[in-house]
C-alpha cells in the first residue's frame, strides 16, 4: 500500500511538473487533447436565449436551436427547428441560409468551436494549424489568473489586451476567454459556468463584447448529448426540414 501511494504521488508530481513547464501553445494544445482524448462527447445539442444589447440596454431576444457534430460541424436555426433561417459550419466553411435558401458560403474557421470542443476530439496538429491560420502566435504563453482560476494565456505577452489570444483553465484545461480585434475594435468572448457533460464539460453562458461593451449574451438550456446526429443536417438542401 505504501509503495502504491508513493507511486501515485510520483505520477501526480510528474504530471504537474510537465504542465507547469509548458513552453508554448503547441504543447498546451497537445495537453488539452490528451486530457480528454477518447472521452469527450462527439455530439451535443441545446437551445439558447440569444440576448442582444445596445449601449447597455437589451434590444432583442431570440431563441436559437443548436447542434454540433464534433469536430468541425455546428448548425444554428433561429426561432424554431422548422425555421428556414440560420447557418451551419462544416468543412472549415460557413453556410448562411435565409428563407430556406443558401444565401452565402465562404471559408471560415470557427474560433470558438475549435477552442471549446474540437480541440478535445480532433488531432492536436489540426487544432494547431487552425489556430495559426486564425492569427494566434503559439510561441507566446504566460500564466495568470482569471475569475479566481489559474490560467494559461496563449498568443500574447502579459499586459497585451489586444493581440489575438486565448485563456485556458489550468485545472480542467477548458477554454475561458478569447481576445482579439474585429473591424478595428477590440473583441472579447467569455465562456462561463461550465458544467459536466458526459465525460467532458459544457459552458452555460457566453458573453460577447466589442470595445468592452456587452453586445450579446447566450444562455444555454436543455443541454444534452444526442445518441447520433445525421450528416444530412450539414447538407445545403432543404435547410428548413433539418432537425435533430
Amino acid at each position: 500500500m505504501v509503495k502504491q501511494n508513493l507511486l501515485f504521488v510520483a505520477v501526480i508530481y510528474l504530471l504537474t511538473s510537465c504542465t507547469s513547464e509548458i513552453k508554448n501553445g503547441n504543447e498546451l494544445i497537445n495537453l488539452m487533447h490528451q486530457k480528454y482524448a477518447g472521452k469527450w462527447f462527439n455530439t451535443v445539442a441545446f437551445e439558447e436565449d440569444a440576448v442582444f444589447y445596445e449601449h447597455g440596454k437589451q434590444v432583442k431576444k431570440q431563441v436559437w436551436y443548436e447542434a454540433a457534430k464534433i469536430p468541425g460541424r455546428l448548425i444554428i436555426k433561429y426561432d424554431s427547428l422548422q425555421s428556414g433561417n440560420g447557418l451551419f459550419f462544416s468543412n472549415d466553411s460557413l453556410y448562411v441560409f435565409r428563407n430556406d435558401t443558401l444565401l452565402s458560403k465562404k471559408r471560415r474557421l470557427h474560433n470558438l468551436l475549435i477552442l471549446s470542443l474540437d480541440v478535445y476530439v480532433q488531432p492536436a496538429e489540426k487544432t494547431i494549424s487552425g489556430l495559426l491560420e486564425l492569427g494566434y502566435n503559439l510561441d507566446k504563453i504566460y500564466t495568470d489568473t482569471w475569475q479566481g482560476k489559474a490560467v494559461y494565456v496563449v498568443g500574447a505577452n502579459k499586459g497585451d489586451t489586444i493581440s489575438t489570444q486565448c485563456w485556458i483553465d489550468k485545472e480542467n484545461m477548458l477554454f475561458l476567454r478569447m481576445i482579439g480585434t474585429d473591424k478595428g475594435k477590440r473583441k472579447e468572448v467569455i465562456f462561463n459556468n461550465y458544467k459536466p457533460l458526459g465525460s467532458g464539460w459544457m459552458e452555460q453562458e457566453v458573453i460577447f463584447k466589442f470595445s468592452n461593451d456587452i453586445y450579446m449574451k447566450e444562455n444555454y438550456y436543455n443541454v444534452r448529448i444526442p445518441s447520433s446526429i445525421s450528416d444530412y443536417i450539414f447538407s445545403t438542401i432543404n435547410f428548413k426540414t433539418k432537425s435533430w
